[in-house]
């Protein structure tokens, strides 16, 4: 949970009531279900991959038993490499000229 103290006044009651919310809806259990890759969007019955993105550990994520990080560490390493392009006019658009 993210909150924004210099626009919110929290009290030590409204911290503990949060608190006691966090532990009734079992905030603990779905954040351990969606760093371990379980199928927590309901919508698509699909993992929320967007933890992977930010898995900067390289711990692995199980998806259906498989490990997704290589996946994802070979896409940030295309974005890297594209935006590396662009931004030392490497990569060229239509027109054959630079992007800069």
């Amino acid at each position: 949970m993210l909150v924004d103290y210099s626009k919110n006044r929290i009290t030590e009651e409204t911290l503990a009531k949060l608190q006691d919310l966090a532990k009734e809806c079992d905030l603990a259990g779905a954040i351990k279900s969606m760093f371990s890759g379980e199928k927590i969007n309901r919508t698509e019955n699909r993992a929320v991959l967007h933890v992977a993105l930010r898995n900067r550990s390289n711990t692995p994520i199980l998806v259906d038993g498989k490990d997704v990080m290589p996946e994802v560490n070979a896409v940030l390493e295309k974005m890297k490499t594209f935006s590396e392009a662009i931004i030392s006019g490497e990569w060229k658009g239509y027109t054959g000229k630079s992007n800069h």
